[in-house]
């Protein structure tokens, strides 16, 4: 028999091949789930991206217009920042939010976390609509 040759027995349980009981404990630590306002804003965005492919009609209402374009509305103000241009967009932007939101949100916690994605948002809508 060559020296290299090992014995192979099936997994018998959901946990990782070649792991022990902590294997899901190691994966966590590796990388850990997303912490909830991060999956909800994930999720929100992907959501309104797929509803305005089916119903492109709606996209206006949502979409952050000049003040003097007869078309602002007050909840334009947040409602913009859910919005994308196309799936590549969406795709890049969600990538980013995955790869540094959560850790954002385990460092600063989900209420400030929160706040400072709202803060941003507006601010970035005040200056969009002044200059």
């Amino acid at each position: 028999m060559p020296l290299f040759c090992v014995a192979y027995t099936a997994p018998t349980s959901t946990a990782l091949p070649g792991a022990g009981a902590a294997s899901r404990r190691d994966l966590d630590a590796l990388m850990p789930p997303l912490p909830s306002v991060t999956k909800a804003f994930l999720l929100a965005c992907v959501g309104v991206f797929c509803l305005f492919e089916l119903f492109p009609g709606l996209a206006p209402w949502f979409e952050l217009w000049p003040l003097s374009s007869g078309f602002f509305m007050p909840w334009q103000l947040l409602s913009y920042a859910f919005l994308h241009g196309s799936f590549t967009h969406l795709l890049f932007n969600m990538l980013g939010l995955w790869m540094f939101g959560g850790e954002l949100e385990r460092v600063w916690g989900p209420k400030r976390y929160t706040q400072i994605l709202v803060a941003s948002t507006l601010s970035a809508a005040l200056v969009q609509l002044l200059f």
